[in-house]
């Protein structure tokens, strides 16, 4: 039986198409930033299908190997993520995560494999590194980028020293185990990513902390006049950044075996460019980490499908350049237009 010409299949479908649109709708209401998160990773799938198609991409286990990667980018990216949400940068990023690094297998391998401390010792001083950061920003009011890149020179200057341009130390043996082992045919570096995804989404959008520091990424001004307390916040956000960096340097060390005083040289610029690329307003205030994690596994993809060809380097990095600016280009009126 039809009822007015259409088939109640018809009827059904419509319904359920209309139903779909209005959840839609309703989700980038509610969160204006969803549709560039959807889309940067809905690129990621897209470099990866046309790797395929070119015959760079040989099996699943580049894409995993391009996710198992991604987790060390998107670690980091998220100490630039609140950075940013916050309205500042940090340029500390490289000799954060090499510092970090280098004390942790240092002070490891005066102990045998028996290595938490060390590693509690690492995140301690990945810490202190922030609040020296948050104390410059909020309260001697001098510009994030000069205050983060003075830190990231004095770091620089104190490791090359100590180090002398050369790998040293061990990381600690359960560390090793940790971060090379695998959880059936998955490695564990994966799980680590997809949890710490999950809680750094929900610290951002479901707490008091979170939501203050898009108030301050908006309007410092009004936050404060609003009775929050602004450099408290500031130095927070510092301090929850240069942990993360601390904590991507402990991971690397563990999936490496060991500290070089370049391993954080690649992750400034990915991490910044991981940040714009899932949406995230340059300016503060406005932003998503999914898409931010969206962003490092995009970046990392496209490094890593490359690495398969034949190119040169110099090719490489006009590809990377290439697709990089498109998808920030799609993204950002995703985001404008969302």
């Amino acid at each position: 039986m039809e009822v007015g010409g259409a088939r109640p299949t018809d009827v059904t479908a419509s319904a359920t198409v209309t139903n779909l649109v209005g959840r839609w709708r309703e989700a980038l209401r509610r969160y204006p930033n969803l549709r560039a998160v959807v889309t940067v990773w809905l690129v990621f799938l897209a470099v990866f299908a046309l790797g395929a198609a070119l015959g760079w991409v040989a099996n699943l286990s580049q894409l995993e190997t391009a996710l198992v990667l991604a987790v060390f980018a998107l670690v980091v990216a998220f100490g630039q993520n609140v950075v940013i949400l916050s309205g500042g940068i940090d340029l500390s990023v490289p000799f954060t995560i090499t510092s970090v690094s280098i004390l942790m297998t240092e002070l490891a391998g005066s102990s045998g494999s028996q290595g938490i401390w060390a590693i509690l010792v690492a995140l301690a001083f990945a810490t202190a590194i922030g609040v020296w950061n948050g104390v410059w920003v909020a309260y001697l009011k001098v510009s994030p980028l000069i205050a983060t890149l003075g830190t990231n020179i004095i770091l620089s200057g104190v490791v090359l020293s100590y180090t002398q341009g050369k790998p040293i130390g061990s990381a600690p043996q359960p560390l090793i185990d940790l971060m090379t082992g695998t959880v059936g045919p998955f490695s564990n570096v994966l799980f680590m990513g997809i949890i710490f995804t999950i809680v750094a989404t929900l610290l951002l959008l479901r707490t008091t902390f979170g939501r203050r520091i898009y108030a301050i990424g908006n309007s410092p001004e009004v936050s404060y006049l609003s009775g929050i307390r602004t450099h408290a916040v500031t130095i927070a956000v510092y301090t929850l950044a240069s942990f993360s960096y601390g904590l991507a340097g402990v991971m690397l060390s563990g999936w490496n075996r060991q500290a070089s005083p370049l391993m954080g040289d690649p992750f400034l610029f990915p991490s910044i460019a991981a940040v714009v690329l899932g949406g995230t307003s340059i300016l503060g205030g406005r932003g998503n980490f999914v898409g931010t994690a969206g962003g490092a596994a995009l970046f990392t993809g496209i490094g890593t499908i490359l690495a398969a060809t034949t190119l040169p380097p110099s090719a490489r990095d006009i590809v990377i350049g290439v697709v990089l600016i498109v998808a920030v280009v799609m993204i950002q009126r995703e985001r404008v237009s969302g």
